[in-house]
């Protein structure tokens, strides 16, 4: 029965909130390095037991991580969660031995909680009142947030075996550490699908053989582009390289101009991942990329990407030219009388073709249907 209750506790969905009886006891996280966003670096975060008196049998909790700082995992997907074996563990007895068993899960009950279980099939007591519970390895994507971070702890039970009971922390106390601002990350633009999208938490130059757009216009069945000098931090972009690009860019973020979502245009950019269900993703569906109508359904666009939404009726597929390299668009509007199409070679065109750019009234335009 006592192995089947803190099995329940482990399974139990993240919104519980335990009903035990109160104790001192309380949980803390411990690092001491500053966490840099983009880098390689992983860190290594311990949770440790601080106990008056009373000696346990097993701990559940959940940790709800900030945005951007993701727990690792290993070649074999399995994450990188462990009971700390050093010699402050309370878990492990002095020869390094385990009584105990861990199980972790992130992201399964809820967007960035990590949920951790020690047991006992035993019900075997924790060596000690307090010291090192378990570990877990974390990387800082480019967009976490700089400044100061903080995780919370819920959901916490610690389980004791003669009585079976769930004690709960009277006070538990938050989490914090310190992100740099310096922030990097690779670009990357395939050489097989020849678009994408961005969205930067810093200022960067536009890469060589990359070309940087925005759009604020739809023009009855034509999406406007504007080319862009720069990339502006915060400014959604759709980019196009005509035989792909890899390359890192980097810069300083600055906390104060930090959204989740940033909207420009008929661009919409994710800093924090976005479940939508209106507007349009990329996508490259048999080797032809296209931004597609999600119409209706969930899609999850990650940090760093954007998608579009127009509040005129458009077509379900909004195509591209795959032969953009030197094209620019004009701030100055030069109304052809005839109104007639034109290539970008300046020959006229009698039937205009989706996905391609053409010049009309002095503009150059995307056809999209």
């Amino acid at each position: 029965m006592r192995k089947l209750l803190t099995i329940l506790l482990f399974c139990l969905p993240a919104f519980v909130v335990w009903a035990g009886e109160q104790t001192a006891e309380y949980l803390t996280i411990h690092t001491t390095s500053t966490v840099k966003p983009g880098s390689s670096d992983v860190y290594t975060f311990i949770v440790k037991m601080n106990s008056v008196s009373r000696q346990y049998t097993a701990v559940n909790v959940d940790l709800h991580l900030p945005d951007g700082l993701e727990v690792q995992t290993n070649s074999n997907g399995r994450l990188l969660v462990s009971i700390d074996t050093s010699n402050e563990s309370m878990v492990t007895d002095d020869m390094g031995e385990n009584y105990h068993a861990l199980g972790a899960t992130f992201g399964v009950v809820g967007k960035g909680v990590l949920r951790v279980a020690i047991t006992s099939n035993q019900n075997d007591l924790m060596k000690q009142a307090d010291g090192n519970l378990f570990s877990f390895k974390v990387k800082a994507t480019p967009f976490l947030k700089p400044g100061t971070a903080t995780i919370t702890m819920d959901n916490i039970a610690f389980i004791i075996r003669e009585d079976g009971k769930a004690y709960e922390p009277s006070n538990q106390p938050n989490a914090t550490f310190t992100v740099g601002t310096q922030s990097s990350l690779t670009l990357n633009v395939s050489a097989e699908n020849k678009w994408s999208t961005c969205i930067l938490p810093f200022d960067c130059n536009v890469p060589n053989g990359v070309g940087a757009y925005t759009s604020s216009e739809v023009n009855g069945d034509y999406i406007v582009l504007n080319a862009a000098t720069s990339i502006q931090a915060y400014q959604p972009y759709i980019l196009y390289a005509e035989t792909g690009y890899s390359g890192e860019v980097s810069g300083v973020v600055v906390a104060d101009n930090y959204v989740e979502v940033a909207s420009v245009g008929l661009l919409h950019g994710a800093i924090v991942p976005q479940q939508i269900t209106i507007g349009y993703v990329l996508q490259n569906q048999g080797g032809d990329v296209k931004f597609f109508d999600v119409d209706g359904q969930v899609f999850t666009i990650p940090a760093g990407r954007c998608w579009l939404e127009t509040n005129v009726n458009a077509p379900k597929v909004l195509g591209f030219n795959t032969n953009m390299t030197g094209v620019t668009t004009s701030k100055e509007v030069i109304k052809m009388k005839d109104e007639m199409c034109y290539d970008l070679q300046g020959r006229r065109v009698l039937h205009p073709q989706a996905g391609c750019i053409y010049v009309i009234g002095g503009r150059k335009m995307l056809k999209i249907k």
